[in-house]
Order: structure tokens, then sequence, then C-alpha cells
């Protein structure tokens, strides 16, 4: 896997080229834009409302969708990702979108049901090609949405995302040897449950992104959650049973270097009150300067964290059997 890993700068290049040289449709002037995933791409659309909801001019609405709003009308263009297109809800919402007029632009590959379903309009950023992670559809979704105007010019933005990852996977080769923080920071965490915390937009959904790594690579559990919202109720979760949390607890906290000034104040009092009761608290910060390269920055990292703690474990972090269980049964149930 840490060969695979080591291939997502090359994928998040070749996928933000594709889309950008894709053939799309005329579109005329864009009113809103709804973004779906299925259920493997919705750590995409989590990331993509982190990264571009500031940026964007109209508004853009992010779903893992199973049904489509009434609102999504003929004014909408619909961008539809789904790294098989197979998952029969999110096709069935996309015939839904052609019928009510709108203009629906499918990241899939070329040979799937939902290519077939949506037409002349599809961009794979596949192409053969087999990455491990998020990377290749977050950046051809910038591209596609830097192309249809509905944010600014994005490929600086996406050469930053690149040489970001790039660096992070020279620092954190296994085989690099010297100062690895990927690998102390799994070797903090191994054996405890992660609580990762982001500050606002890139960050928060870097959070997210650790987590997912951490469940599905590691096999360990992990959750996420991202200031200010957790000042509203998770914080003052911790003000019992600290005997146990301490023990099996370990927070890491990642945030980037322009963060405001009263989030990186709220940040600073919470962490002050809950310390006693976390096991390790970790703190994490990019330097990055476009909101697309913070993501890329602290989520790489925590990639590498995620295959870290599985060696740590001995744990294979390719098969995903739980949730290929789960999906097995309700598929039988159906």
């Amino acid at each position: 896997m840490f060969e695979r890993i080591a291939e997502s700068g090359r994928h998040l290049r070749f996928a933000a080229d594709s889309a950008y040289a894709s053939g799309l449709s005329d579109l005329g002037t864009i009113r809103s834009v709804a973004i779906l995933a299925d259920r493997d791409a919705v750590i995409v659309a989590n990331a993509l409302e982190g990264v571009i909801s500031a940026a964007a001019i109209v508004p853009v609405w992010f779903s893992a969708a199973t049904s489509l709003p009434r609102f999504v009308d003929d004014t909408f263009v619909v961008v539809v990702i789904s790294p098989d297109g197979d998952d029969p809800a999110l096709n069935s919402v996309s015939r839904t979108a052609l019928d009510r007029g709108a203009e629906v632009i499918a990241l899939t590959s070329e040979s799937s049901a939902l290519a077939e379903i949506v037409g002349s309009d599809v961009v794979d950023v596949l192409s053969g090609e087999d990455p491990v992670d998020a990377s290749p559809w977050i950046g051809a979704a910038v591209a596609i949405l830097d192309r249809i105007g509905v944010i600014g010019p994005s490929q600086a933005a996406i050469e930053e995302a690149i040489l970001c990852v790039s660096a992070r996977i020279r620092e954190f080769d296994p085989v690099a040897g010297g100062r690895n923080e990927a690998l102390t920071i799994a070797r903090t965490l191994d054996r405890r449950i992660s609580l990762i915390y982001g500050a606002e937009g890139p960050s928060a959904a870097a959070a997210v992104s650790w987590k997912s790594a951490i469940n599905r690579w590691a096999k360990a559990p992990a959750f996420s959650n991202s200031y200010p919202d957790l000042l509203n109720d998770e914080v003052a979760g911790w003000g019992q049973q600290g005997d146990v949390t301490r023990q099996i607890v370990g927070l890491v906290q990642l945030h980037d270097d322009a963060e405001s000034k009263s989030v990186a104040r709220a940040r600073h009092i919470a962490t002050d009150m809950i310390a006693e009761a976390l096991g390790c608290t970790i703190d994490l910060a990019t330097s990055a300067d476009h909101p697309l390269a913070q993501f890329f920055d602290l989520s790489t990292v925590g990639n590498y964290v995620a295959l870290y703690l599985a060696a740590i474990a001995e744990v294979d972090p390719g098969p995903v059997d739980t949730i290929d269980a789960i999906r097995s049964a309700l598929e039988t149930d159906e």
C-alpha cells in the first residue's frame, strides 16, 4: 500500500489534466451547482465543501444524496462523482436530474452505467490508473468547477497541492530514513482511539479524511469534529470519565497558519480545558497558501499515519471486509 499511496501526486496531476482537457458541453450561464457523491466518494464531496465553499461565485450544494431535492431544476449543473459508476441510488438521482433539465457532468469510468446515463459530459479520471485515495477525484472536480466558471482559476492551486503531496511522500517514505513525523504520530496513537479535530474549511475536511483513513486502513476506531462547531457540545463531554479517556484517547489537532484569530483562540482555550482527560495531544499545522493545498498537505500526513498504524498492528490495509459484508447483506435484503 505504501507503493500505491506514493503515486498520489502523479494521480492528482493526471486527473486534473484529464479534466481540463475533457470536452464538455457549453453550459451557458450557471446559477447553481449540486455536487453529488456515491458511497465511495463521500470523502470527495466533504473535501470539496471544505476547499471551495468560500470561493464559489454561485450557490453550491453538496450531498451524498439518494434522492434529489425539489429545488434542483433546469437552472442547476449537477456534478456526479462515482468512481465505479454502479451505485443504483446515485444513478437514479442522475436520471432524475436529467429529466428535470439539469446539466449533468459525471466523474466516473467511461465504461460505467453512470456514463451511459449521462452521455457526453463524462470525465474519466482513472483511464487505467488505480488510485488508493480520493486525490484524483478531488483534483478533477476542482478542475471541472474551474472550467465551468464556478470558482476562480485553479491551476496554481492544483500545482501547489501536487508539490505538497510530493513533498510529504518523500518525507514519509518508509525506506527514506531520517525523521518521519507520520511514523512518530502513528507510534503515539498506537492502541489509542484517535480523535481528529480540524478548524475551518480545509483542516476540517482533512480531519474527516484522517478519520476515514484510520478506520479503513488501520481498522481502528477514530472520530473527527471541527471548530467552532465542537464548542457547542462536544467540549462539554470531557467533564466525566477522565480516568478512562486519558488512557485510551489521543487527540490530533489540524489547522493552517492563516486560521482566524477567534478560531485559534478557541482552540487553545478548549485544549487547555480538556488536555488532562486525554492520553496525548498532537498539533499539526500546514503553511500551504491555497485551501486546496492546505487540505492535501494535511490529509497526506493522515494517509501515512493510517498506513503506519496498520503496519505497527500488522493489519492488512487493503481489504475492508466489514464494509463489504454490510453492503452485501443489504443487497441481499433488497
